[in-house]
């Protein structure tokens, strides 16, 4: 095949290849793309094929901290200054050095017009089969609710025992962090505790539990205070009934390259008012009416990467909830990162319509 046609050829392929988006897609879109093909950046693209650049899931992430709506175009997020290579222009050993210098996932090949017919990744150069890195922290789920909004169900069994495809979703998350080589847990329990401890000890589970009980209820943020004052690394904080399908490592990594004290974990979530909303003015009259509006909001999925100094804010022993814990970490100055997941990403559980949404969606049989 001539140099042309092979031209020809690529550029047909890479129309559909899974590392490049067109300029006109949208953030959201970019963000199922990112999690669908395990990179952090993809290769921007004219509909003609023409580079236009690079897109990052930090770019992304600001443009929701940034309020930029994920249904709006990408056109003025991405960047438009890359690193390229022209075709038969470079080797190897060029390509690898590229890699190392810039840390960067992605270079796009290009012919004399500037069009994609190839895009090399990292792995593809360096030959290494993608696995997850491993993490150096301490995680604590807490398991201490009643599970109110699922009751009867909880009335019976305690939440973390809720079953999803054959296994309890306390096994799941358990699991998803084992990929991480995370192996030993804390689990703060209180609400039917004997029960829980009693399945995970007939589970056999590879991983270490650790049982923080409670002797009263110390709410959401209260049983951190229970751990050990020596330790020194990072803590992992999960609701019990939260399934979070993204990389955990790219979050810890960005809690530690921003040099956070905390950072939760967030999504955009949008809610539409089912009513026309009225607002008038001083003296009482209607100004305008508007129909149904939708919202979009940034809302607490339940994961929290953070430091152990800020356990200092906690009082031992005492009831105390996560919003007072977080509004306290504000006062006190720490350095708070937000890290926005997709929407998609993060399952609630612990209600009766997301669990059975959930289960709907992963062609499971609910009860």
């Amino acid at each position: 095949m001539e140099v042309g046609q092979q031209s020809k050829f690529l550029h047909k392929i890479m129309i559909n290849n899974k590392n490049i988006i067109f300029s006109d897609q949208s953030i959201k879109q970019a963000l199922k793309m990112l999690k669908n093909n395990g990179e952090k950046t993809l290769i921007v693209s004219s509909k003609s094929n023409k580079l236009l650049g690079t897109i990052s899931d930090g770019d992304i992430r600001s443009a929701i901290l940034n309020q930029i709506p994920i249904e709006s175009s990408i056109n003025k997020v991405f960047k438009r200054k890359c690193i390229y290579f022209y075709e038969n222009n470079y080797n190897k050993i060029d390509l690898k050095k590229i890699f190392i210098e810039n840390r960067i996932d992605l270079i796009p090949i290009i012919n004399k017009k500037k069009l994609i017919i190839d895009v090399i990744s990292w792995e593809r150069i360096f030959f290494n089969k993608k696995k997850n890195k491993e993490i150096n922290a301490n995680v604590i789920i807490m398991a201490g609710g009643k599970g109110s909004r699922l009751e009867p169900f909880t009335e019976i069994l305690p939440k973390p025992l809720i079953p999803i495809n054959g296994k309890t979703v306390i096994e799941i998350i358990i699991e998803k962090f084992n990929n991480y080589k995370i192996n030993s847990f804390f689990l703060s329990v209180n609400y039917k505790y004997q029960i829980i401890k009693a399945y995970l000890n007939e589970k056999n589970l590879k991983s270490k539990i650790n049982y923080i009980k409670e002797n009263n209820s110390l709410g959401t943020a209260g049983p951190l205070s229970l751990l050990s004052k020596k330790n020194k690394k990072t803590i992992i904080v999960s609701n019990c009934d939260i399934i979070i399908d993204e990389d955990y490592s790219k979050i810890y990594e960005f809690h530690k390259n921003k040099l956070n004290d905390l950072t939760l974990v967030v999504t955009n979530k949008k809610f539409k008012i089912p009513y026309g909303i009225c607002f008038v003015n001083k003296k009482g009259n209607l100004k305008k009416i508007t129909e149904k509006p939708e919202y979009d909001y940034l809302v607490n999925t339940g994961l929290y990467f953070l430091e152990p100094k800020v356990l200092s804010v906690i009082p031992k022993n005492k009831l105390y909830n996560f919003n007072d814990f977080l509004n306290n970490c504000i006062k006190k100055k720490f350095k708070i990162g937000v890290f926005p997941i997709q929407e998609q990403s993060w399952n609630d559980v612990g209600q009766w319509q997301e669990y059975i949404n959930f289960l709907k969606k992963t062609d499971m049989k609910h009860i």
